[in-house]
């Protein structure tokens, strides 16, 4: 498997960027002027409640939407559009229902032109560190809504993008299978240490999943702290019960409520 995505990626820089929706009644900020680093094989969470502007920072970063000020920039090059460096899963499921789990993982291998023995022994790859074996050659319309955001992750790694984008990918599964996912994406992420920012609202899961998380207050988000998080490596369902997330899921809480967390 390829390593090339986390050795490409230098720097990813969120500088000064802002946004304000026009509408027919009156402007709707969403996001104030933000800073951002976030490094090479990091996995970065932003969390924040609904409408604080993290699905919007994080469509800026993907190029779908323009930021009214400021700039991101990958390794120097600033984003004015989509691009194969960034690959994205939404909450919503985006397979192709007339393609099988084999030929939506292909799909961006395809599209860069790849030889089609080399973008199945890649397909064939992902399949396996996603766990969906046995069912490659199944289509969308037979598959959980598990394994359809399953075949989604390894779609978009496949594609070996320097960043991955992940906005809220498992808010529309149930409890158990969320946390299933979870701990399918640490996993995932240990292998391959693609730079991951993701989206969630989810106190939990930002703090089992990321090496830091940015929390955000409300609209227009700005950013309220940043949060290391310094747990094992290897993480799973058991390391939330420890005390060193406990301890690391009270700072997230005070610090969504306004509330000083060097102490916590």
């Amino acid at each position: 498997m390829s390593t090339a995505t986390a050795e490409a990626l230098e720097s990813l820089e969120i500088q000064g960027v802002s946004k304000t929706f026009i509408t027919h009644k009156s402007p709707v900020p969403a996001l104030s002027a933000t800073d951002l680093s976030v490094r090479p094989r990091e996995f970065v969470s932003l969390l924040g409640p609904s409408g604080c502007g993290k699905s919007t920072l994080l469509r800026i970063i993907a190029g779908l939407t323009k930021a009214t000020d400021g700039q991101v920039s990958i390794n120097g090059r600033e984003v004015t559009g989509p691009g194969p460096d960034r690959g994205m899963v939404f909450q919503a499921y985006t397979l192709f229902p007339w393609r099988s789990v084999l030929r939506n993982i292909t799909f961006g291998l395809e599209q860069q032109r790849r030889r089609k023995p080399d973008a199945r022994k890649v397909a064939d790859e992902y399949i396996d560190l996603v766990g969906l074996r046995g069912f490659e050659n199944s289509y969308p319309s037979a598959l959980s809504g598990g394994m359809k955001q399953r075949v989604a992750l390894a779609r978009a790694l496949a594609a070996d993008p320097e960043v991955l984008l992940l906005d809220e990918p498992f808010g529309a599964l149930d409890m158990q299978t969320r946390e299933s996912m979870q701990d399918l994406l640490r996993k995932v992420w240990e292998r391959t240490r693609t730079t991951v920012i993701m989206v969630t609202h989810d106190i939990d899961e930002a703090v089992l999943l990321s090496d830091r998380v940015v929390v955000m207050t409300g609209r227009p988000g700005v950013i309220q702290e940043i949060i290391p998080i310094e747990l094992p490596v290897e993480r799973t369902g058991q390391t939330r019960l420890s005390e060193e997330f406990m301890r690391y899921r009270r700072k997230a809480t005070l610090a969504l409520h306004g509330q000083p967390v060097d102490e916590a």
